[in-house]
């Protein structure tokens, strides 16, 4: 999608990663719906053991950016192939960490959908203060958070709605495969695949073809670890932990990182928790990090609507509107962006009879009615929490440049069916 630079930062003088959105993707909806989620959830978690955001920008001169913590460390496959499998111990003393990291991003609702090795970089490795920090949020995902309204993944207003399974296959959870929403319990599983690995130094399921992969994490189970390299001893209480993190079925797996961290601890008689890592840090407000959240425009023609019902209703309700309606330009838990299609003023004139039109005779027909896109932001939030299912939403109308009497009247007739079709969708009532 993109490359990475090391940089020098020169206020405050630090190294820094300069990621960049690959030119020939830089304008796609697609790539750019990952890239703004990236930056979305960096931007509203911070987590000692997670890499951290400084700076990003969706429309720079070289194309989307983001600026972030270089991380001085070694990734944690590249440490594996070099020292082979790992003792129980020093796998547990990562796991808590990783742990820490997971039920952090969790708690924020953040699912993150490609843990690997790869993903994950060792810091002072070997030593007594080895630790770790977790990469690329590119593919991470809002599952839940009801105090920032609605999120509607850009993803799901970019061409078909044909599910696409993202992460690398290796380590992705079933779920994913039969294109089933993904929970935090999904990064369990791929953190089961994580520990087979340390633990035996090869994955637990094979396949000589992308086909025969997806089939083995559907179906198949994975061999009995064994007795591991290392000094450490696997013990039947660890042999089964690590097997329920890859059970085919969420419900099977622990059911959080934080319980994972503790029955590990307890399989290897000793603690690995510490309640103080899973707390994330105060995030930067996500207007600043991501220049996305919409502000106060005094060219833009505003309402608001309250509506009762389900978030999960309306957000159906509110996709399908906009499907209508409008293209998706950017998209973060309680934003939506859209380039809505104002219909130009039409060519007016007596339509020709159909038989007449066949025979091409008589009038000309009238014109297709003609487009033009025009900026709309939707914000949608949840103001009491005691109230899950009220949802207050404000719709700014950025306005065009008008030129006489005729097109203001246009444009405020409009902004007025605009609003009454938004209010029937949710039927929802209009705020003064």
């Amino acid at each position: 999608m993109g490359c990475t630079y090391l940089a020098r930062q020169s206020n405050p003088d630090r190294s820094v990663v300069v990621k960049v959105l690959a030119r020939k993707f830089s304008s796609d909806p697609h790539y750019r719906s990952h890239f703004l989620q990236e930056i979305d959830c960096l931007s509203r978690f911070r987590h000692p053991y997670a890499v951290e955001l400084y700076e990003a920008s969706m429309d720079g001169p070289d194309g989307p950016c983001a600026v972030m913590e270089f991380v001085d460390g070694q990734p944690l496959d590249a440490v594996l192939a070099r020292d082979g499998p790992f003792d129980v111990h020093r796998v547990g003393r990562l796991l808590g960490r990783l742990c820490a990291v997971l039920q952090a991003a969790h708690d924020r609702g953040i699912v993150h959908r490609d843990l690997k090795p790869a993903n994950i970089m060792v810091v002072e490795a070997g030593t007594p203060r080895e630790s770790l920090k977790v990469l690329d949020f590119g593919l991470a995902r809002q599952v839940r958070d009801p105090s920032r309204g609605l999120y509607l993944p850009l993803e799901n207003f970019v061409g078909a709605r044909a599910h696409k399974a993202v992460g690398t296959p290796e380590y992705v959870c079933p779920e994913q495969f039969r294109g089933e929403e993904v929970d935090p319990r999904g990064d369990l599983y791929s953190v089961g695949v994580i520990l087979f690995e340390l633990l035996t130094g090869r994955l637990p399921f094979l396949g000589a073809t992308p086909a025969e992969l997806v089939e083995a994490h559907l179906h198949a189970q994975p061999p009995p670890l064994g007795r591991v390299a290392g000094s450490g001893k696997m013990t039947p209480a660890l042999e089964a932990l690590v097997h329920s993190c890859l059970a085919k079925d969420p419900a099977d797996r622990p059911p959080s990182a934080r319980e994972l961290a503790l029955l590990y601890g307890a399989a290897l008689g000793c603690s690995i928790w510490d309640e103080r890592d899973a707390t994330a840090l105060d995030a930067a407000p996500l207007a600043r990090q991501t220049g996305v959240a919409a502000h106060e425009d005094q060219s833009a023609d505003v309402f608001r609507l309250e509506a009762w019902m389900p978030q999960s209703v309306a957000a159906v309700k509110l996709r399908g509107f906009l499907d209508d309606r409008g293209e998706v330009k950017a998209s973060a838990p309680g934003y939506l962006k859209v380039g809505v299609r104002m219909p130009r003023k039409a060519v007016v004139g007596p339509r020709p009879s159909s038989l007449f039109a066949r025979l091409g005779l008589g009038r000309k027909a009238e014109p297709p009615t003609e487009f033009e896109l025009v900026d709309v932001e939707v914000l949608t939030a949840t103001p009491d929490a005691s109230q899950p299912s009220k949802l207050l939403v404000t719709v700014r109308m950025h306005t065009p440049r008008l030129r006489n009497i005729d097109e203001t009247t246009r444009w405020l007739d409009w902004c007025k069916q605009v609003q009454m079709d938004l209010a029937a969708y949710l039927m929802a009532t209009k705020v003064e």
